[in-house]
C-alpha cells in the first residue's frame, strides 16, 4: 500500500470513529468536548452545575438550574420558563395526617363538661407512627402553621331500645379541647344508628390540638336518663391548603 493509500485508509477510520462518537454523546453549550461517561446528551449552562442530561442507560433526564430539590415538581412561569418549586409554594392541597379508630369505643353519657379524654374517639394513625398525636390525651397537634381543611366521622349507635331514652348525639371536632365544630343527630338507639360527618376549614397556627368527641344526652335533656353510646368506625383526617 502507497503512502497515499495509507494516508486515506487512516483519514476514514479516524472519521469514522468520530461519527460513532457523536452518535453515542452529543454536548452543547459550555464545554463541548467534555460529557459526562453516562450521558447520551448534555446541554451545559455558562453558570456551573447548571445542565440537562439524558442518562445513556437509563433514559433519565436530569434537570439541574439551581432549584431543583428533593420532591420538588417542575412547573413554569407566564412565559414558559421551567424551574422547580416546592408542594407547599405551589399551595397544593396535602393530606398530613389520617387517623381511624379500630373496634368499639363507647361514650358514657355527658357530665356538663366539653372534650374531656373518656368522650374522645381514639385514633391510630393510618399510616404507622406520624408525629403530633399523643395516644394518652387522644389529640393531635397541628405541626405549622396554615390553612387547612378537617374532616371528621363516626357510626354511631346507643345500646337501649328504650324510645323514652333516646339518646341526643353531638358530634364535634374539638379545637384545643375546647367544643368546636358540631353534628347534632337526635334519636339515636340500638335501631337507628347514623353515620355523622364533620367539616371544618380555617388557619391554625403550629401547636393547636384537634380531636373528635361525643356528647350525648337524652332528647328531654334528663342525664339519668342517658345511655351509653358506642363508636365505630371513627375517622380523622387534616388536608393542609397552602
Amino acid at each position: 500500500m502507497t503512502p497515499k493509500q495509507l494516508l486515506s485508509t487512516a483519514c476514514f477510520v479516524a472519521a469514522l470513529l468520530t461519527s460513532s462518537g457523536l452518535m453515542a454523546q452529543v454536548k452543547v453549550g459550555t464545554n463541548p468536548t467534555t460529557i459526562e461517561t453516562n450521558s447520551n446528551l448534555e446541554v451545559e449552562a455558562s453558570t456551573s452545575g447548571r445542565k440537562v442530561k439524558v442518562d445513556k442507560t437509563t433514559g433519565q433526564m436530569t434537570i439541574a438550574d439551581g432549584t431543583q430539590g428533593a420532591g420538588k415538581v417542575l412547573t413554569s412561569d407566564a412565559n414558559g420558563g421551567a424551574s422547580w418549586q416546592s408542594i407547599g409554594n405551589l399551595r397544593i392541597p396535602e393530606t398530613v395526617w389520617i387517623g381511624q379508630q379500630s373496634g368499639t369505643y363507647t361514650v358514657t353519657p355527658w357530665e356538663g363538661v366539653h372534650n374531656v379524654v373518656k368522650d374522645r374517639i381514639p385514633l391510630a394513625p393510618r399510616t404507622g407512627s406520624i408525629a403530633g398525636y399523643n395516644t394518652t390525651t387522644k389529640l393531635y397537634t397541628i405541626q405549622e402553621s396554615g390553612y387547612y381543611r378537617i374532616h371528621a366521622g363516626g357510626n354511631v349507635a346507643g345500646t337501649v331500645s328504650d324510645p323514652a331514652r333516646y339518646a341526643l348525639v353531638h358530634f364535634y371536632i374539638g379545637f384545643n379541647t375546647g367544643p368546636g365544630v358540631l353534628m347534632l343527630y337526635d334519636k339515636v338507639s340500638t335501631g337507628n344508628r347514623p353515620y355523622l360527618t364533620v367539616f371544618w376549614e380555617g388557619y391554625l397556627t403550629a401547636g393547636s390540638t384537634y380531636n373528635v368527641f361525643i356528647n350525648n344526652l337524652t332528647a328531654s335533656g334528663n342525664v339519668s336518663d342517658a345511655q351509653n353510646i358506642n363508636v365505630t368506625s371513627a375517622f380523622m383526617s387534616v388536608t393542609k391548603l397552602f
